[in-house]
């Protein structure tokens, strides 16, 4: 055990310590937005349906820059991607504060979906490769626990402004600390962070690296044990559940009049 506790303190010295600052920053700013978007859609002129449309659209476009995203990530590095989709999801921020109307969060959620794509890899494998095998659990325990106790600070005070302000107002201020804290944590990863990858093969994305990419997919599914496989069709089921509501809980919440507060992780 004390060994175990060794190598957690040693590894948040390094990479993993700066992707738990850093993912407590964006969970510190997101929490002043994400969990009010459906509020945010309704105020933009948006309806019931074109929340669930923004929500499914972002959950459909981001399954094939995943793929192109892992083999880049095996190719160019971890690092490169991590911080440099980082940025370009801290500037959609920009988008969404001044948004005149709900079809510019159309716009924020299809380049969200791609870079978040893209950006999720590199993120799960610098975390795995700077952990050892007998703590990795731990360490992503840490990245999914640590952030989120910071981020109740900015929960605890977002309803209050919404009441007094008005949605549409706290939602510009709270996008616009997105893209600050946010630009800030792509800085901190750009200059903090290890390359993990240590050997690098050529980036060749023809027709022939695709069918490479599916094949390898098949190849990894066919792989899989009958217990994992029962264990995705129950998550798919479960995910496929809280779809059906999540989305709308703040408006649910909100029919009395009050805004309250909702708990959302977030994981950047």
């Amino acid at each position: 055990m004390t060994e175990t506790i060794r190598k957690i303190l040693a590894a948040l010295t390094g990479n993993l310590g700066v992707m738990i600052a850093t993912t407590g920053l964006w969970t510190v700013a997101g929490n002043l937005t994400t969990p009010f978007f459906a509020l945010y859609v309704l105020e933009l002129g948006g309806s019931y349906m074109n929340i669930g449309e923004i929500y499914a659209l972002g959950s459909v476009i981001k399954v094939i820059p995943g793929f192109l995203g892992g083999y880049l990530a095996d190719r160019v590095g971890r690092k490169r991607i991590l911080y440099t989709m980082t940025y370009l999801l801290a500037s959609l921020a920009i988008i969404r504060a001044f948004a005149p109307s709900y079809r510019w969060l159309v716009l924020a959620a299809v380049l969200e979906a791609v870079f978040m794509g893209f950006r999720q890899p590199s993120m799960s494998s610098i975390i795995g490769d700077s952990t050892e095998p007998d703590n990795r659990a731990m360490g992503y325990a840490l990245m999914m626990v640590g952030p989120q106790l910071v981020g109740i600070l900015s929960l605890s005070i977002i309803g209050v402004l919404m009441d007094r302000h008005g949605v549409r107002t706290v939602m510009m201020w709270g996008y616009i600390t997105v893209f600050a804290l946010g630009s800030i944590a792509a800085f901190v990863r750009q200059r903090l962070l290890e390359e993990t990858l240590t050997v690098r093969e050529p980036v060749t994305l023809l027709a022939g690296s695709l069918g490479d990419i599916v094949e390898n997919f098949r190849e990894t599914v066919d792989s899989l044990s009958g217990h994992f496989k029962a264990f995705l069709l129950a998550d798919f089921v479960f995910t496929f559940a809280l779809g059906l509501g999540d989305p709308y809980y703040v408006t649910y919440a909100t029919e009395g009049g009050e805004t309250v507060l909702v708990a959302v992780g977030v994981y950047n």
